[in-house]
């Protein structure tokens, strides 16, 4: 098994370390990294790489050996939509010293399945504030994490080129009439950048792109959900607090967008306007001041009031004090691979993996051949 750390790491610099076990690689793991290593060593690995191969048990006994050997505090998880991991190896990690806690970013549609996992570990990290009151509402020990990083890619000062940016999948839920809407506004300069047609940009690509325009467009409805697995719902969507929300503010740029409850939790809506429909939407263009003053002025009430909220540093030593209040409870029995809580997990996940993404056989075709040997 393979662990990583930053090849400049001082481990005296910092008093504690942390694991994150990842699923595998992915371009948002860089944020998590980020923001952990200003207050942590941060070692990581990623699942993916061997646990099939290994087993829970080797898998559990290579985990706590090495985080007996650097001294790991705490480890944490990153396991949504990764079919194959037991809750027995849960139980298996929180037999040694280390905290364990779960990550979540997905959680409006997948609360029903991290909730199973969320009563096997100390703590909980949700990226999604409504998700954070959820846990903390039953009990669990939950904190807030933003996903999105106010790294130095976004301190950016760029010519703003671009009236309007939307930056982003452009078949999503309804987006597509959203934006057929955006395209008849009539003098303004308009970009619909979609990555799946031009190409993925690099974090310094996609900061360099916001932080050209004066206004970005943001949506915050998920894809479509269809599974049975989903609770009822009067829609086949969730409200979702999007990242591009904070990477604007990071970027000296402006944001309007679609409604989400989570914004209003946040406390941001007063200097982000939102939209329900794409007669707003145009509404809320349309009235924007587009003069160099005005959007410098706007932005900067914009950040004094809502950098705080994201920036790591205060995002991080809050994270540092709840982990440091944590107390581990008590250690549950192993259960037995055929137990009913375990035969649950995997039907609820086995129906989540293949209606919700059967659509998307490029990015979870691997995860999905995984599940077949479950």
């Amino acid at each position: 098994m393979k662990f990583y750390t930053n090849p400049n790491l001082d481990s005296t610099r910092l008093e504690k370390s942390v694991l994150i076990l990842f699923k595998f690689p992915s371009r948002w793991n860089a944020h998590i990294l980020r923001k952990f290593s200003i207050n942590f060593n941060v070692y990581w690995s990623f699942i993916n790489d061997s646990y099939q191969q290994l087993g829970s048990f080797d898998f559990s006994s290579e985990i706590l050996k090495f985080s007996s050997q650097q001294n790991i505090v705490t480890i944490i998880l990153d396991i949504e939509f990764y079919p194959c991991f037991h809750i027995a190896t849960i139980d298996l990690l929180r037999a040694g010293k280390p905290k364990v806690g779960l990550m979540v970013f997905d959680d409006g549609p997948l609360h029903l399945v991290n909730r199973i996992l969320a009563s096997r570990v100390d703590f909980i990290l949700a990226a999604c504030p409504i998700s954070n009151l959820k846990y903390q509402e039953m009990g669990f020990s939950s904190t807030w994490i933003p996903l999105e990083s106010d790294s130095l890619y976004f301190r950016q000062n760029n010519e703003k080129k671009i009236d309007i940016l939307f930056f982003g999948n452009t078949t999503c839920t309804d987006r597509p009439h959203y934006l057929t809407t955006l395209q008849n506004v009539k003098g303004r300069s308009i970009v619909i950048f979609d990555p799946a047609i031009y190409g993925q940009l690099d974090q310094s690509g996609l900061a360099e792109m916001l932080a050209s325009a004066k206004l970005i467009i943001n949506f915050s409805k998920s894809d479509i959900l269809t599974s049975s697995a989903f609770p009822p719902r009067p829609s086949n969507f969730v409200y979702q607090l999007k990242g591009r929300v904070a990477e604007t503010l990071f970027s000296g740029s402006i944001c309007i967008s679609e409604y989400a409850p989570q914004h209003h939790l946040l406390n941001i809506n007063n200097f982000l306007d939102e939209f329900k429909n794409p007669d707003e939407m145009i509404d809320r263009i349309e009235s924007f001041n587009y003069s160099d003053n005005a959007v410098k002025q706007r932005y900067e009430d914009f950040y004094n009031d809502c950098w705080p909220k994201f920036c790591d540093v205060n995002c991080m030593n809050k994270i540092d004090l709840f982990l440091d209040e944590i107390q581990i409870i008590k250690k549950n029995k192993i259960i037995n691979n055929k137990s009913l809580i375990d035969v649950n997990y995997f039907l609820i996940v086995k129906s989540v993996l293949i209606n919700y993404f059967a659509h998307n056989t490029t990015i979870y075709e691997q995860e999905l051949a995984l599940l077949d040997n479950c």
